[in-house]
């Protein structure tokens, strides 16, 4: 089976308990993920001088079976909870980091409404090659974000939470959560995928 890893950076590909846990980072008022729930969820890692390893960035297992399911399309998906996950940080104004897998609940916005976030994508979005999700109350009253570190990682969407939707792109740069999150519109490439699965 060929497997194909979406991410930001590809750098080297380790299991998470080979690295060292000061360089694992989180996602902002998400919560643990328990084994399993986000399968797909690996990480890029870069192995440092010093012996240990350096995060970089999430990735997502991709294949056409037994890892994860694509999205033929996202409009089904709008307005509707999705599970975003990641490694990056938890506080970036503290620099928090925690040292499990992170996730939290959001939900894909228009993309009219993405643009009053970022209009500077409205090419992108309007070719759909990137979505937004955006989610003011998040899980503990508070909006959740993806931050540094979270790049690749997942949205999965459906009701199974099963479906991959997008890959984290980026977001604001204090990662507070007051403005969309964008991510990589999966379905765009999937042609492009078949051709390289």
């Amino acid at each position: 089976m060929n497997v194909f890893i979406f991410t930001g950076l590809i750098i080297s590909l380790i299991h998470n308990n080979m690295a060292d846990e000061r360089a694992r980072k989180r996602i902002i008022n998400g919560q643990d993920a328990q084994l399993f729930d986000v399968p797909s969820q690996v990480a890029i890692m870069k192995r440092l001088d010093t012996g240990y390893f350096d995060q970089w960035c999430g990735a997502v297992l991709v294949a056409w079976n037994k890892v994860v399911k694509l999205a033929d399309e996202i409009d089904r998906y709008v307005n509707t909870s999705c599970i975003m996950s990641g490694w990056g940080y938890t506080n970036k104004t503290l620099w928090t980091k925690t040292n499990r897998l992170q996730k939290a609940i959001t939900m894909i916005i228009s993309n009219t409404y993405c643009k009053t976030f970022w209009p500077q994508f409205s090419e992108a979005l309007d070719k759909k090659l990137f979505l937004c999700v955006y989610n003011k109350n998040g899980t503990s009253g508070q909006p959740n974000s993806i931050c540094s570190g979270d790049s690749g990682g997942p949205l999965y969407c459906g009701p199974n939470k099963d479906i991959l939707v997008g890959t984290a792109v980026g977001n604001e740069s204090k990662c507070k959560g007051m403005l969309a999150q964008v991510f990589t519109n999966v379905a765009t490439y999937k042609d492009w995928l078949a051709d390289k699965l």
